[in-house]
């Protein structure tokens, strides 16, 4: 029995395809469908570790990036103010950039083109140590890995191009741009870690099917209650006393009453500390969704 496709309202076979090429209807050689069958049919194989095939038996399938990260593009323009620095134009990680000698930023993988227009002999050039001269450039790219084309746009006699630079496997690092002619025309590249996520490469395997929220604890941390409670209290009071004599005997009378507050009192807090109960649980295939399995076959 053969495999079959739809294809302009017909059903076509799927055959042929042997090597690494595919002409017509043919499958070329390590191709991967799935299959709703248990046993492969001619010129294929079941995709279970063995004739070469990768083992797909209970096994989801996510997109490789072929060994490369994820990248994003960016493109900036650049021109002289003089001789006194570079103004560069465009966007970066953080957003827009627009000034002269702008720290860049940039994340693993990135790609970057430098489109250079100058007035004068200005060479700009990618390196790995800031200043003038032309040593200490990135490598030239060479189609993997990072690097740059291009170094030296804005030289006499174009006075412009395009530096293209590669960041793939330069996180944590900081490039530099300069003129290769005058030392404060420069500014720094920070290549930060990849922003892609996960990054898969082919053949990587990982996951599990009874995954959940693992049972766990929250430490105490550090927590304590507003303070409150402070309050005073309102009482009168004489200033001093006079004592009259008169005839029918001495008086003592309070010509100074005063109203007066108490100090402020009662302010105070609580501490809290202790840890939170468990929670989470772990199940086979909990997390899982509804699902049908089929078998993947590869073409021989």
């Amino acid at each position: 029995m053969g495999v079959k496709v739809r294809k302009n309202n017909a059903w076509v076979a799927l055959s042929g395809g042997g090597g690494g090429g595919a002409t017509g209807g043919a499958v070329p050689s390590g191709s991967i469908i799935m299959y709703n069958g248990d046993v492969a049919p001619s010129g294929w194989t079941l995709c279970d570790g063995t004739n070469g095939s990768p083992d797909l038996r209970s096994r989801f399938i996510v997109g490789a990036t072929s060994g490369s990260s994820l990248s994003n593009f960016y493109s900036l323009t650049v021109s002289n103010t003089g001789q006194t620095s570079w103004s560069v134009n465009g966007t970066d990680r953080n957003g827009v950039v627009s000034g002269n000698n702008p720290t860049l930023n940039f994340a693993d993988g990135d790609v970057i083109w430098f489109t250079v227009s100058t007035n004068a002999d200005h060479p700009f050039l990618v390196k790995t140590v800031n200043g003038n001269g032309n040593g200490n450039q990135l490598p030239e790219y060479q189609g993997s890995g990072n690097g740059v084309n291009g170094n030296g746009a804005g030289s006499f006699p174009s006075f412009g191009g395009i530096v293209k630079l590669y960041t793939l496997g330069l996180a944590g690092t900081t490039l530099y741009y300069n003129c290769e002619n005058h030392t404060p025309m420069n500014g720094s590249i920070i290549i930060g870690a990849s922003a892609s996520g996960t990054v898969y490469n082919r053949a990587d395997t990982g996951g599990s099917a009874n995954a959940t929220l693992v049972s766990h604890t929250h430490g105490a941390g550090s927590y304590s209650a507003l303070s409150n409670g402070a309050h005073t209290h309102t009482y009168t009071h004489n200033n001093f006393s006079t004592t009259l004599d008169n005839d029918e005997g001495n008086s003592t009378i309070y010509p100074n009453l005063g109203t007066y507050n108490t100090g402020s009192a009662g302010a105070h807090s609580h501490s809290v500390s202790g840890s939170s109960g468990p929670a989470g649980s772990s199940a086979t295939n909990a997390n899982l969704p509804p699902y049908y399995a089929l078998t993947f076959i590869m073409k021989l």
